[in-house]
């Protein structure tokens, strides 16, 4: 038995021993197979965490699996937070978390939680070996979780669809009253960052969860439990009941009311295609405000932007359909991105009915400079296809071309001017590159054939025509060169 000098004080007989066990236990091989098999000669051993001290006030969210919480911990003075989740319970009972950033990393930073909580000691002064989270990020991440977890427990949103579910949890973050503005537009960033694919795993996840619902001798769904005239599908149940016969006969019985509810629900289905397509009713008296018609990416219909009065930001809408009586109807394109239809009528050719600003939008405004060089470049692509004369540049020239268009635009002003200079040249030729190489193909490409001939090749140099004679059946051209 190993002892420690009588002058040392507790600490550095708590570390002595410590390095001593350690050193036996190390050098000490296991005496049988049986030893090695189940691990009883080494007990596993946990990082010990302080117990004492100041607490430091979290908040509880959900987490993914949704077992334990997860402990937020926003950092004071800043953006950025630390997430915690659950690590093991002591033999005292005290729970222990490690940070979620470090546990990534291959490292458990842990720390004790008292009280649902409270962190015992400062959570930024731990030795972490990961740089802390954006706090609105995490918030979202946990609101996506936590509504998952809502999706897989409520039966109502059985029949729903992962898009479907996707815009429901938008319009929660949208009215999270808990957050101030600034801070919910923030949040509604992150959330549409990287649009519906990043979140889609998870809500399907949820859903085939909820569907999938086994049914058995233990469980048995309610709305299975019973028929439509609220007669019991299950006249028996007791302990005997489990033999292979009675559970042949429940899970037909089962089986045989789910068939019916499967068979009146696809007759439902069968019977909707006599029904016309429902679009959504939009506003069509109000008042009027005045938007900018400017080309749209395939320049069929003209794109409406609308500047929100008093700051330097907008709203484009898209052509989206006609009604019956002759009105125009637009969408939103930045929640269209977005996977909602956020529509408004357009009266007198830009002119959009009602407040755009009011309309229930899952976007964020774009800037109105950067708009306006996306649509110039647009209008100059339209007009490549349309020259012959631009055929024989390259890509790049043309590029420049439409920069000098943006440096010579004299309705803008010089502050504007810069600054769409500016988004123009941002992301260089590359980003702008594959728009103009498209119209320029489409320029060259041109077919040429009995029923479309150009200009160029009707005719010789000394104007004189190459066609004689032009048919459905034949042309007659002035030589065999030709």
């Amino acid at each position: 038995m190993l002892t420690s000098a009588p002058d040392k004080d507790n600490n550095e007989q708590e570390v002595e021993a410590s390095g001593v066990v350690s050193t036996q236990t190390s050098e000490t091989d296991p005496t049988s197979s049986e030893e090695v098999c189940d691990g009883k000669g080494k007990p596993r051993r946990h990082r010990r965490v302080r117990l004492d001290g100041e607490l430091f006030r979290g908040v509880a969210e959900a987490s993914k699996r949704g077992i334990h919480p997860v402990i937020r911990y926003p950092i004071p003075g800043g953006p950025l937070c630390y997430s915690f989740e659950y690590l093991r319970k002591t033999s005292r009972g005290h729970l222990v978390y490690s940070c979620s950033g470090c546990k990534r990393n291959g490292r458990t930073t842990s720390v004790a939680v008292m009280n649902g909580s409270n962190l015992v000691g400062d959570p930024v002064l731990l030795p972490h070996v990961c740089l802390p989270r954006k706090n609105v990020q995490d918030q979202v991440t946990r609101m996506v979780y936590k509504s998952c977890q809502e999706i897989a427990k409520d039966k109502r949103f059985a029949h729903l669809k992962p898009k479907e579910l996707w815009m429901n949890i938008a319009d929660k973050v949208h009215c999270n009253e808990a957050a101030g503005e600034a801070e919910r537009d923030e949040m509604l960033l992150h959330f549409y960052r990287k649009g519906y694919e990043s979140r889609r795993q998870p809500i399907a996840r949820a859903v085939r969860r909820l569907r999938n619902t086994h049914i058995g001798m233990d469980i048995v769904p309610q709305e299975q439990a019973s028929s439509p005239d609220s007669s019991a599908n299950i006249q028996h149940t007791s302990d005997e009941s489990n033999s292979p016969l009675n559970s042949d006969l429940v899970l037909a019985m089962v089986a045989t009311q789910t068939s019916k509810t499967v068979s009146a629900s696809s007759e439902g289905v069968c019977n909707t295609k006599d029904e016309p397509r429902r679009h959504r009713r939009v506003r069509l008296d109000g008042e009027l405000f005045r938007g900018v018609a400017e080309a749209s990416k395939r320049g069929i219909h003209p794109v409406i932007r609308y500047p929100i009065p008093g700051g330097s930001l907008c709203y484009s809408f898209e052509y989206l359909r006609k009604t019956s009586r002759g009105h125009l109807v637009y969408s939103c394109s930045g929640c269209k991105r977005n996977g909602r239809t956020t529509s408004v009528a357009v009266i007198n050719g830009s002119n959009l009915v009602g407040d755009p600003v009011l309309l229930p939008h899952v976007c964020l405004p774009r800037k109105n400079v950067e708009d306006q060089v996306t649509r110039m470049v647009y209008k100059s692509c339209q007009e490549i296809v349309k020259d012959e004369r631009l055929a024989c540049l390259k890509p790049k020239e043309l590029w420049m071309n439409i920069a000098d268009k943006v440096r010579c635009n004299e309705a803008a002003g010089e502050a504007e001017r810069d600054e769409m200079l500016f988004h123009f040249y941002r992301k260089g030729y590359e980003s702008r590159r594959k728009p103009i190489a498209r119209a320029a193909r489409r320029l060259r490409n041109t077919h040429v054939g009995m029923d479309n001939v150009q200009q160029k090749h009707a005719s010789s140099p000394d104007s004189s025509a190459n066609i004689q004679h032009a048919s459905d059946e034949m042309h007659i051209y002035r030589s065999s060169e030709t």
